[in-house]
């Protein structure tokens, strides 16, 4: 008699599994306008611990920056706010070369790295919130731009999610393919903002209006008089025209963190599916390993 052919179990293989694989030389994702390539960076050789790293306190000082620039913002200090900020935005331009330099990579500095970005972010988002309602000029558009504020907020985050969750799926030809090394499953927008590392026109301008935005949202109702030093370089007029393009780049980068949430919820879901003919001929087998019993 022919054996009964058993069910199919669905396994996701973690890092540092039985079979001793693991994701040390794997292009790490680590969310939009950040990669991390391990290949490039060794160990350290000495006894520093890993959180002591100098790369990863340049991150804690990224993150006490941002909340420090928090509260000059809430005692109507934008030019100190906008300092101390720019300081952040600054740090995290050495900590990655840093980190090569030193030696010293390190899955806790790539997880700070995104956090440290986040709050960033998110701190001059929500100063830009309050800012607008206290100087927003009607009550509909104060609707609207804090509602966008809130929505780029849980994108960003939620997108962090989903990229660091997507560390766990091996990258092979029998495991999820995610879709910086899908080139044939991504949607063309997202193919040309991530190509190259970011480094194509629509990539910069999406990276440029991910970390400008913030800024000048915030500029824009905390520095009524020009008294910043972006303002007395630029002048309004250009300040205003930035703004307008910053925005427009948040955008395009919204829709691929979009992309990417639904690639990776897409995933989850059919992982969850109870058709299992239906999960082994969609795009989405690619992420598990499937053994019969």
């Amino acid at each position: 008699d022919m054996e009964q052919e058993k069910p199919v179990e669905v396994i996701m293989l973690a890092e540092g599994d039985k079979a001793g694989d693991t994701l040390a030389d794997e292009p790490r994702d680590v969310g939009l306008g950040k990669q991390s390539n391990n290949a490039q960076c060794s160990n350290d050789s000495s006894n520093r611990p890993v959180a002591l790293y100098m790369p990863n306190i340049l991150c804690y000082f990224r993150i006490i920056f941002s909340f420090s620039g928090f509260h000059y913002s809430m005692k109507q200090k934008p030019i100190m706010a906008l300092h101390v900020w720019t300081a952040a935005a600054v740090l995290d331009l050495i900590d990655g070369p840093a980190a090569r330099t030193l030696h010293q990579c390190s899955q806790l500095g790539i997880l700070l790295d995104v956090i440290a970005d986040n709050i960033l972010r998110t701190v001059i988002w929500i100063s830009s919130i309050i800012q607008s309602t206290t100087y927003g000029d009607t009550t509909s558009s104060l609707i609207y731009e804090t509602g966008f504020a809130v929505f780029i907020i849980c994108l960003e985050w939620i997108t962090m999610f989903c990229s660091q969750s997507n560390q766990f799926i091996k990258k092979s030809d029998t495991l999820h393919v995610h879709w910086k090394y899908m080139q044939n499953g991504a949607p063309f927008w997202v193919i040309a903002v991530c190509r190259n590392n970011f480094r194509t026109v629509p990539g910069i301008f999406a990276i440029f209006g991910l970390f400008v935005a913030p800024f000048g949202s915030y500029l824009w109702y905390a520095d009524k008089s020009n008294t910043t030093w972006p303002a007395r370089l630029l002048g309004e007029e250009v300040m205003a025209v930035l703004i307008q393009l910053s925005i427009l780049g948040r955008l395009l980068s919204a829709i691929v963190e979009s992309w990417i949430c639904y690639d990776y919820f897409s995933f989850v879901v059919a992982l969850d599916s109870h058709d299992t003919e239906q999960f082994e001929t969609s795009k989405y087998n690619k992420g598990v390993q499937c053994r019969r019993k």
